[in-house]
């Protein structure tokens, strides 16, 4: 090939390539930048922070107005109860909710069910949703739900289905099982529960209910050995909420 034209090649591409390396480096950095804290390796985004802070907002205040002795018109968060700030308080039950969550949605990525976990994966799965959505209304095409989800839907949209396809899949392929004998037992411990029917009339609700306990131990456990990292930056968050 001609000199001339590989330079001039060269002199093409060579702007191009370091252009979107640019690009590149410039939404991983956003990205980063907008991590909070980490689950098992997994980054909690500033997004969800603060969807589950304002999700919880209220029964947080009346815990620590209750705690600190104060009204909910005049409380103050920055108070230390028990050497905790009411931050300190609203940052811990903001962290273990996102632990609860962030270990779903890694075993249901795990389990081949939902791939986009990293939140700005999933705030563009949406955006993509709502524009067919809006597109399927104008069409007049039958659209079931929100017409268009904001983020705090989406999430909770997201996580509600994750929950129950995870428990879905664990109880088809025999990770979650109820044997007769475990039927028999949680019938025994209270017929009242189930209507005082007979078991044989109630025996597939009571399964039901085994399972469903199971899998709410299976998740606890999951929370309880996750490794959880950097979640003393959830206090920052709070702090500019509240």
């Amino acid at each position: 090939m001609n000199k001339k034209i590989i330079r001039k090649s060269l002199f093409i591409i060579v702007p191009i390539v370091l252009v979107a390396a640019i690009i590149v480096g410039v939404v991983f950095y956003v990205n980063l930048k907008d991590i909070v804290f980490y689950v098992n390796d997994y980054p909690v985004y500033t997004r969800e922070v603060e969807i589950v802070a304002n999700k919880i907002k209220m029964p947080e205040r009346q815990s620590f107005a209750q705690k600190s002795g104060q009204t909910l018109e005049d409380l103050d968060f920055s108070k230390e109860v028990d050497g905790k700030t009411g931050y300190e308080y609203y940052a811990e039950a903001v962290t273990k909710e996102l632990v609860k969550i962030k270990v779903l949605q890694i075993d249901a990525k795990k389990n081949g069910i939902y791939d986009n976990i990293n939140y700005p994966d999933m705030k563009k799965e949406m955006e993509r949703n709502n524009k067919d959505r809006v597109n399927n209304k104008s069409q007049d095409k039958v659209v079931y739900g929100v017409v268009e989800y904001d983020e705090e839907q989406y999430y909770d949209y997201i996580n509600s289905n994750l929950y129950l396809q995870n428990q879905r899949y664990l109880e088809k392929n025999k990770v979650l099982t109820a044997s007769d004998e475990e039927k028999r037992a949680k019938y025994d411990e209270d017929p009242t529960k189930f209507d005082s029917n007979k078991y044989e009339d109630v025996q597939m609700f009571v399964g039901n209910v085994v399972l469903t306990e199971k899998y709410q131990k299976y998740l606890k456990d999951l929370e309880e050995k996750a490794k959880v990292k950097d979640e003393e930056k959830v206090v920052k968050i709070i702090e500019k909420i509240i």
